[in-house]
């Protein structure tokens, strides 16, 4: 079974702490048992301690809600879900925050209905998504880039999604998918990724999203100052990309990164109309 993480601090969580209004820890609320349950209770090596009515009923009152160690909030249930981390990757300009807007306004849409799955959001992450869709997709206009951060050991605003889906047996499967958006300034130096993208060290998959500019054959299509750049840079830094993950997982030099998925993700997709033999009839207007 995966390791659970907070989706904020990356934290591995065990089991969750509660807390109350004001941020001090308490006991979590008393959970409904099956009659199956209380018949296996007596079967348990490890007693589990038995919480009272007026427990739930004062954690109620206390609007409590469970955290991770550092007492960031989790979203409700989140716990009982396997989490997968997927983590953007690319220097400055490569349209990452676009891509994951355009990819997430897609899963909205139903773009995993044919297969029997919905997809929910985490409430702020779905404030953030309503600002940068409104933006890019209605009025037409370009994102900024992507601030870099400034605390070491930090990692940027993650975009939380659940998708929920029936398994073979027929009961209901859901997961939660972390992405994360950093920026690329902080995306080329071992140094800035060991200090700044803390989620490498947390992820499951990647997704390394290079301009069509870089290529040495479509320089034509370059943005400003994207053609001196060159694909060189890039393969640094998947190079130093690669280093971090061994470093985080204890793994030689030379080992391959069996734990982590890795796509490639070809941005600005619009500019390859005019690519001969380009098949512009699978973009969306």
């Amino acid at each position: 079974m995966r390791r659970r993480v907070c989706p904020r601090c990356l934290e591995s969580l065990t089991a969750p702490v509660w807390r109350d209004a004001t941020g001090a820890p308490a006991r979590p609320p008393v959970e409904r048992r099956t009659r199956w349950q209380r018949l296996l209770d007596p079967l348990r090596t490890d007693p589990q301690p038995v919480l009272t009515v007026r427990d739930a009923a004062s954690a109620a009152a206390a609007n409590v809600v469970p955290t991770c160690p550092r007492g960031h909030r989790l979203p409700p249930q989140y716990l009982e879900r396997p989490t997968v981390v997927i983590g953007l990757v690319g220097l400055t300009g490569a349209s990452k925050s676009t891509y994951l807007t355009v990819l997430v306004d897609l899963l909205h849409e139903g773009a995993l209905a044919p297969l029997g799955i919905s997809v929910e959001m985490e409430e702020e992450s779905a404030a953030r998504f309503d600002d940068h869709r409104y933006r890019l997709l209605v009025q037409r206009q370009q994102l900024p880039l992507t601030l870099p951060l400034l605390g070491e050991g930090s990692s940027p605003e993650p975009f939380m999604l659940v998708l929920r889906g029936a398994g073979r047996n027929g009961a209901e499967r859901t997961v939660n998918l972390v992405f994360f958006d950093a920026s690329g300034e902080q995306l080329y130096r071992s140094e800035d990724m060991g200090q700044y993208g803390k989620f490498l060290y947390a992820a499951d998959s990647l997704l390394v999203v290079l301009s069509p500019g870089v290529f040495p054959r479509l320089r034509s299509l370059a943005d400003p100052g994207e053609d001196s750049m060159g694909l060189a840079r890039h393969t640094q830094m998947v190079v130093n990309l690669a280093n971090v993950l061994r470093a985080a997982r204890n793994l030689p030099p030379d080992a391959h990164l069996d734990d982590v998925a890795t796509a490639v993700v070809l941005s600005k997709a619009d500019k390859l109309r005019g690519v001969p033999d380009f098949p512009a009839e699978t973009l969306r207007d």
